[in-house]
């Protein structure tokens, strides 16, 4: 799954390319200092993202990522590693 986040937009892209859908701007909290969450939604779908500063190991590849990440869709949740884009050098 793969998030993308434009200004003005958030986009979304699922089941290897099989699911793809943008939403307007998403909506963005800082419960604390270490989670950020971002919502969004369009008429038929509703996202939810929560990155949290944590040491991830990507059970595929082996690769260290920043962040543990769980994406929600249409109440369908998905948990995995994710960095901020600038990280990914």
């Amino acid at each position: 799954m793969e998030g993308r986040h434009r200004l003005g937009e958030a986009a979304l892209v699922g089941d290897y390319g099989e699911v793809e859908f943008s939403t307007g701007p998403p909506e963005a909290q800082r419960p604390s200092e270490d989670v950020m969450i971002w919502t969004a939604s369009t008429e038929s779908h509703e996202i939810r993202v929560t990155a949290k500063e944590e040491l991830c190991h990507d059970v595929m590849s082996g690769h260290a990522f920043t962040h543990t990440v769980t994406v929600s869709v249409d109440g369908a949740s998905y948990a995995g590693c994710g960095r901020w884009q600038e990280d990914a050098g």
